[in-house]
């Protein structure tokens, strides 16, 4: 079972000390954080088509070199959810970003 946690952390952990939290309850199995620069990189959210119906944003982060978890299902549309709803038009920000493959810089998500 999965069970998707938002919060906000005004510094950065490192992997150890989130290792560390994620070690001391054995309903844990893994923990990561990633920062909100992230989550807003166009290199790091995709959309996936599931069974022909439903288009799921999902991220994928990379940081220093390793690839953390995917993020998907439940947790990625809460997290997208809150990036496109509530933190995008405070921060005046465009999400999702354009995708930087596209020759015209469009957004080409659907919404």
């Amino acid at each position: 079972m999965v069970t998707p946690v938002l919060c906000f952390i005004e510094q950065e952990l490192d992997r150890d000390t989130v290792q560390r939290t994620a070690n001391a309850s054995v309903e844990v199995a893994q923990t990561f954080s990633v920062s909100l620069a992230d989550l807003c990189s166009p290199y790091v959210r995709t959309e996936e088509n599931l069974h022909g119906r439903w288009v799921m944003p999902r991220f994928q982060v990379d940081r220093d070199g390793e690839p953390y978890p995917p993020i998907w299902g439940l947790t990625a549309f809460m997290i997208d959810g809150v990036m496109r709803e509530l933190l995008a038009p405070q921060l005046d920000l465009t999400y999702p970003a354009p995708d930087p493959s596209s020759a015209s810089g469009e957004d080409t998500s659907s919404s």
